[in-house]
């Protein structure tokens, strides 16, 4: 049985960046059901309000088939099968090319938009007030500002409190590297994809 961490060694987000999290997931979701890329629905979502009777931000959505992948038990022929299924979702996100780099929520309007990372590690915050990151037109300015982010966190002792003038020193030469190593380009276009793929807009 799993035991609750103990409160002083749980971290969790701030509520405003749960919320915003949740939102995001559900406008990606809602996007990629439309792709052809096969995800659950979504019947229904809440965020950490007063009115929300479960007493948490939540979402609803359809169970679908199948069971968990355990990679070092699968045969090479399920390996196989799960690499092209993988190929082909990437393919077919390969059709529906974004302008901006960041997160994707909706607008007013409720259709899909390219807003704020909904990632903590790209999340600061100020006199109580959330500020996340993006959007950005380039791969270039996403470096610079995730860079700059982390240089004000360790300033503030919110990052590398143990070594924070080696991490400065490390962080400041990478604002410096940035424009050396990427590739130039006119028309960047991005593609969602897992924020784990490091790169491109984030799930």
């Amino acid at each position: 049985m799993d035991r609750p961490c103990p409160q002083d060694q749980c971290h969790v987000p701030p509520a405003a960046l749960r919320d915003h999290i949740v939102q995001s997931e559900v406008a990606t979701l809602k996007f990629l059901d439309k792709t052809g890329v096969r995800v659950p629905k979504v019947y229904d979502f809440s965020l950490e309000r007063p009115d929300n009777p479960v007493g948490v931000g939540y979402i609803l959505m359809e169970k679908l088939p199948g069971k968990s992948l355990r990679w070092g038990l699968a045969n090479q022929d399920q390996k196989n099968k799960v690499m092209s299924q993988i190929a082909d979702t990437f393919a077919q996100l390969h059709r529906y090319p974004f302008d901006l780099l960041g997160s994707l929520g909706n607008n007013p309007q409720g259709f899909p938009q390219v807003g704020p990372f909904a990632r903590e590690s790209l999340t600061r915050f100020e006199d109580g007030k959330m500020d996340a990151i993006g959007p950005f037109s380039s791969l270039e300015d996403y470096h610079m500002s995730s860079i700059r982010l982390i240089l004000d966190l360790i300033l503030q002792e919110e990052m590398y409190p143990q070594q924070a003038v080696d991490a400065y020193l490390i962080h400041r030469f990478l604002i410096d590297l940035v424009p050396r190593v990427l590739p130039q380009t006119d028309d960047e276009k991005f593609y969602l994809k897992h924020a784990d793929d490091k790169e491109t807009i984030s799930w």
